[in-house]
């Protein structure tokens, strides 16, 4: 696929969908009728011949429409998801500015902001919505004796059932669950980059999916292993995917309720244990907006000092690790003691926090002086980023 799709436009992106979706509707009624000729035929040689030719042919079209439309999918979902909000925040904002309210306030743009994010959202619901049922449908054309979107199953255990799926479909019909991690898709790309270079066949694990029902019908939420299929998606669109690595196993748990999903997502993650930034909890993870304005400003400090920044959970001083950044901002409290509403105000704030270790001198942070300590005082220096020297800088609530 081109990975040029990324640049183009909402405008271009919805027209490919739709496309898609086209093909994948006309050529799923078209199998289904040759299918059923085909069963009416049964005994007239010459007949039967020509049509079991045409469901040939229809089966590969279908199959190839079917993963354009997930690809398709896949990557709206992967690569889009900021980009689409931000043009329509920017749409909105040119429109005050045009219309002589250039001089909004912190709290109309924060307005402006969460409002085109629930644009973005429900269009997203809307195109997964029509996908998923096209795409099932299009699953049951082609193997009537799988589930269209898990695959084959391999057991059923009354409390949960278990299938080997294609990892590309699983991404392309399922949704993530709304009080899951926020997907980062730098993270996805490292998982996708160390999974290359693995000699490791497979993915390691089982991604979960809850089935709740609704007046649209069965949702299917990703409760856990998101990460997982975006760097599946990274590596496919990047033409990268290991051989091997495109099936996965997938557990599927009844919907019971809010709070035994989200006791459903701690207990898989004791085994690696998740941050409290991250954890669905009240008063303990952070809430939506909270997650929005740390992992966004986080992210630009990011970018601003990419040198400085280790995936590892433990990396060693001058360096830092973005989630448990994250996670300490979110245990101070920092957004809510200093009015952090926007990711731009979380940005400032850091950059003020770093000026100030900056300005104390190492003297205020250095700790022992040891070699190691001085070698990372003298990065730090060079870098001109002081947060990971120490974590007295962020000042915890009362």
């Amino acid at each position: 696929r081109d990975s040029g799709f990324c640049e183009m436009g909402l405008g271009a992106s919805k027209q490919e969908i739709a496309k898609s979706q086209e093909a994948v509707k006309r050529l799923t009624a078209e199998l289904q009728k040759a299918t059923a000729d085909l069963h009416n035929v049964k005994g007239r040689a010459v007949e039967a011949e020509k049509l079991q030719r045409e469901v040939a042919t229809l089966r590969n079209n279908l199959m190839s429409a079917k993963n354009n439309l997930e690809s398709t999918t896949n990557e709206l979902k992967y690569a889009k998801k900021e980009k689409i909000a931000q043009d329509l925040l920017q749409s909105k904002l040119k429109a005050a500015k045009d219309a002589e309210q250039s001089q909004k306030s912190e709290v109309e743009k924060l307005k402006a902001l969460l409002a085109a994010k629930e644009e973005q959202r429900t269009e997203m619901q809307q195109m997964q919505s029509v996908n998923t049922k096209l795409l099932q449908a299009a699953g049951r054309a082609l193997n009537e004796e799988e589930h269209p979107t898990y695959g084959t199953l391999l057991i059923d255990l009354a409390y949960k059932r278990v299938y080997c799926a294609n990892a590309r479909t699983v991404f392309s019909q399922c949704e993530v669950w709304e009080k899951q991690r926020a997907f980062r898709e730098k993270r996805a790309e490292q998982i996708g980059a160390q999974k290359a270079k693995s000699g490791v066949s497979g993915w390691p694990g089982t991604i979960t999916v809850v089935e709740r029902e609704d007046q649209e019908g069965t949702r299917m939420l990703i409760v856990d292993g998101q990460h997982r299929l975006g760097a599946i998606a990274s590596l496919e669109l990047k033409n990268k995917l290991p051989s091997g690595a495109e099936t996965i196993i997938v557990e599927v748990y009844p919907y019971k309720g809010e709070a035994e999903t989200a006791e459903l997502f701690v207990e898989i993650n004791k085994a690696e244990p998740v941050l409290s930034v991250d954890l669905p909890i009240e008063n303990v993870g952070a809430s939506p907006l909270e997650q929005t304005v740390l992992g966004e400003a986080v992210q630009m400090l990011a970018d601003k000092f990419p040198s400085m920044f280790k995936p590892s959970m433990n990396c060693r001083a001058p360096h830092v690790n973005l989630d448990r950044l994250r996670d300490e901002l979110n245990k101070a409290k920092v957004i809510g003691e200093h009015g952090l509403d926007t990711p731009e105000k979380l940005l400032q704030w850091l950059l003020d926090r770093n000026a100030e270790l900056e300005a104390a001198g190492e003297e205020n942070w250095l700790g022992k002086d040891t070699q190691a300590r001085r070698n990372a005082a003298a990065k730090a220096e060079a870098n001109k980023f002081y947060l990971g020297m120490t974590w007295s800088w962020i000042k915890p609530a009362d």
